[in-house]
């Protein structure tokens, strides 16, 4: 897939557990992607994540960022029991 629109996502914690939680939480959402025209990656660096999304038209950009901070939003009160 050839990317004209790459993005990225960095959140840093002060807990590395956390950051792991969310890696681990959000990790099967890159390898099997449902749609052909964008993709995420994710890496973890001690308290840093990182998400990285690939796409190749903006509206699925977007489309593609939403989804992830959704995601990202729903798992939060679950981080704060």
């Amino acid at each position: 897939m050839e990317e004209k629109y790459v993005g990225k996502i960095i959140f840093s914690f002060e807990d590395p557990f956390i950051s792991r939680i969310l890696y681990r939480a959000l990790y099967p959402e890159t390898v099997k992607v449902p749609s052909h025209r964008s993709r995420y990656e994710i890496s973890l660096k001690d308290n840093i994540l990182i998400i990285t999304i690939f796409s190749k038209d903006f509206s699925s950009f977007r489309a593609a960022t939403n989804t992830m901070l959704r995601l990202l939003r729903a798992l939060e009160p679950l981080l704060k029991c």
